[in-house]
């Protein structure tokens, strides 16, 4: 199957998972066969600077890359106070937000305009799956190149590898609150702030 879709797993043997896969190729024989074909760019992740020794730094730095340098809240939900929001922008941009300053929508999940005239949820990282997203890397990967006909872009000549990685970290410690009292905790501290 493949998670945060309606595709279900089946159980079925190697032998017939092949010849599916067979079978599906022959919808564009054009792309699959020939030995003229020639791989894309294949992409490289960068080093991990943090490693599980500065896990917890590299989450911290993540804060601050997702709600301010990277500005993920125009897209997706926010997980912070306005209170610490203000104080990354400060700290970052020499400038702290004024409460008038906040969307709306700050802390609500934002329905965009797909490609192909549809609507696309970003991901509410404490609730929704991800789908081909497994470990901090693969965020990474995600995070560098983007994500084909989803409306999520690449991030990798915006921001640096340090705080791709430092997002990817952040992102991570977030969908691991899923079904957790941290969750529910941290939504009633975001809805009760002054």
């Amino acid at each position: 199957g493949l998670k945060g879709t309606a595709m279900l797993p089946w159980d079925i043997s190697d032998k017939r998972l092949d010849a599916v896969v067979q079978y599906i190729k022959t919808f564009a024989p054009e792309v699959w066969e020939g030995k003229d074909k020639v791989l894309g760019t294949k992409y490289e992740l960068p080093a991990d600077p943090f490693g599980d020794v500065y896990r917890h730094q590299a989450i911290e730095k993540g804060k601050k890359v997702y709600h301010v340098t990277a500005a993920c809240i125009q897209c997706h939900r926010g997980y912070e106070t306005k209170d610490n929001i203000s104080k990354y922008n400060q700290e970052i941009n020499k400038v702290p937000l004024k409460p008038e300053e906040f969307a709306a929508d700050l802390y609500l999940v934002k329905h965009q305009d797909g490609d192909f005239n549809y609507k696309i949820v970003p991901p509410d990282f404490t609730h929704h799956e991800l789908r081909s997203i497994t470990d901090v890397p693969s965020m990474v990967y995600r995070l560098m190149y983007g994500v084909n006909g989803s409306g999520m872009p690449g991030w990798k000549d915006v921001v640096t590898d340090q705080e791709l990685w430092a997002l990817a970290y952040y992102v991570q410690s977030l969908r691991e609150m899923k079904d957790t009292p941290a969750r529910y905790e941290l939504l009633e501290k975001l809805k009760n702030q002054k």
